[in-house]
């Protein structure tokens, strides 16, 4: 058991709850989530995604005692709430100049170090969009049976030091490859309730 605890930007979805279950059961970390409210027009759906999350923390936690020490409470934040980074929107500005990087990630980065999280594990898979953009500016890591990738030290672009706080754990799976690894494991009932 690594008891290194995973800090991971968890929405309920697939890719994130793939990636908590393989912490939780695989791994047995304990894992703190976290969850950034954007009541936007781009992201309108965040009342079902926490709806969801806390029915995926029930399963986790019925019948199995260790789930309420691994599963830390979700720690919530407003977007709204974060103070906006010049620095931070003026590189993913330039990022952008070469290919397609969501606004998002400006937010995301903007958190991660207002929070002080390092490692915060961002599940971008091989299928996102942002897949090939980030590709060459990371590295596979291997530590303590974990398996992530890491942006280079230093970046191959310095505009990319917006990425330094994460860790991108799925990054060299397919949701194909998720699903049927879900299946050989039993997760299926949890992966369903995404």
């Amino acid at each position: 058991m690594n008891a290194d605890t995973a800090h991971l930007l968890w929405t309920g979805g697939w890719d994130s709850t793939f990636r908590l279950l393989d912490l939780l059961l695989v791994q047995q970390r304990p894992v703190q989530t976290y969850y950034l409210i954007s009541a936007s027009a781009e992201r309108p759906a965040f009342g079902r995604e926490i709806w969801t999350m806390t029915r995926i923390k029930q399963k986790l936690r019925a019948g199995n005692p260790a789930m309420h020490d691994l599963l830390r409470p979700t720690l919530y934040r407003d977007v709204k709430d974060l103070r906006r980074s010049p620095d931070v929107l003026e590189k993913l500005q330039r990022l952008r100049t070469a290919g397609h990087l969501g606004r998002q990630y400006a937010f995301l980065a903007e958190f991660a170090e207002q929070e002080g999280v390092d490692g915060l594990e961002l599940c971008i898979h091989r299928d996102d969009r942002a897949h090939a953009f980030i590709a060459p500016l990371v590295t596979r890591v291997e530590h303590a049976g974990d398996r992530y990738y890491r942006l280079l030290d230093p970046p191959a672009n310095p505009n990319a030091d917006i990425f330094r706080h994460f860790r991108f754990p799925v990054f060299d799976l397919s949701k194909l490859e998720m699903e049927r690894i879900a299946r050989e494991r039993g997760w299926t009932p949890f992966m369903e309730a995404t």
